[in-house]
């Protein structure tokens, strides 16, 4: 598998996924008997949390506005949705 241009292994994208917080079962299940089982994968794991946590992810979460669209936007996403655009 390839992230970014480079080569991501199972185990690592598994490591990545479950530092993020994105896993579901069964596959999160998996994940938590393997951080008990196998030193390596929780390893990977630890260094994901570590890589995630300097700052990459609330620096790139800085850059994005934090402002809610108009009023006027979210009345038109409700009649689009409701079959009732307006013109």
């Amino acid at each position: 598998m390839s992230i970014v241009g480079q080569e991501v292994y199972a185990d690592e994208a598994l490591a990545l996924d479950y530092a993020l917080g994105i896993l579901i079962d069964p596959d999160l299940g998996d994940a938590l008997q393997r951080m008990r089982t196998d030193a390596d994968f929780a390893l990977l794991v630890a260094r994901y949390r570590v890589r995630l946590g300097s700052g990459v992810v609330e620096s790139l979460a800085s850059k994005r506005p934090n402002v809610a669209p108009p009023a006027k936007t979210w009345e038109a996403i409700m009649a689009k949705i409701s079959g009732r655009e307006e013109t």
